[in-house]
């Protein structure tokens, strides 16, 4: 019978905080990879919208994404979901 293993209880600084690439990465594609991108924005509810907002500039101040001038090919629609009262999951949607 195999030990079972657990990286998270035996490398701990591994899966603290938010992990980042220090240099430049590259993301290899398939060949027939192709663009997927949501044509329509999904509709935030009005009482969401400062919810959101305030994740995105959080996001954005720890570099986990950046705000860009133009659309890209590649995008996926984001959803909100409640959790309690004041506790949200956010989401991006990767599929056709």
């Amino acid at each position: 019978m195999k030990a079972r293993f657990y990286p998270k209880l035996e490398f701990p600084k591994l899966f603290t905080g938010i992990g980042k690439f220090k240099n430049l990465t590259r993301i290899k594609l398939k060949n027939n990879a192709k663009p997927y991108t949501i044509m329509v924005p999904r509709r935030v509810a009005i009482p969401m919208k400062d919810v959101l907002q305030k994740k995105l500039n959080e996001i954005i101040t720890q570099e986990i994404i950046e705000t860009v001038d133009e659309a890209s090919e590649w995008r996926a629609p984001m959803v909100i979901v409640p959790k309690s009262k004041e506790i949200y999951d956010y989401a991006l949607i990767f599929q056709n």
